[in-house]
């Protein structure tokens, strides 16, 4: 998981738990200046903020979602042609 995907975490976790943004601070046990651009897209915490965001996220949200965008994200890798994988399919079998 990259940084974007686990600042889209915190943000969808906060909007689904709800409540103040200092409540919000309270629980993660950090102030609340340092969640106050949370929502901005130019928010840019600690690794440290980001560590305890995450410990208080469940391991399972949006889990799903993740996997689902890293198997599609796979399988849309493009394939070298035949030409490229050491494939001849000018010989009949």
């Amino acid at each position: 998981m990259n940084i974007d995907d686990n600042l889209k975490r915190i943000r969808a976790w906060r909007l689904k738990v709800g409540g103040s943004l200092l409540a919000f601070a309270e629980t993660v046990k950090v102030n609340e200046a340092t969640l106050r651009k949370l929502s901005d897209e130019d928010w840019n915490p600690t690794v440290s903020t980001i560590r305890k965001c995450e410990a208080v996220i469940p391991q399972d949200f949006m889990a799903e979602a993740n996997d689902n965008a890293e198997q599609s994200a796979a399988s849309s890798e493009p394939q070298a042609a035949p030409n490229d994988r050491g494939e001849d399919h000018t010989q009949a079998a």
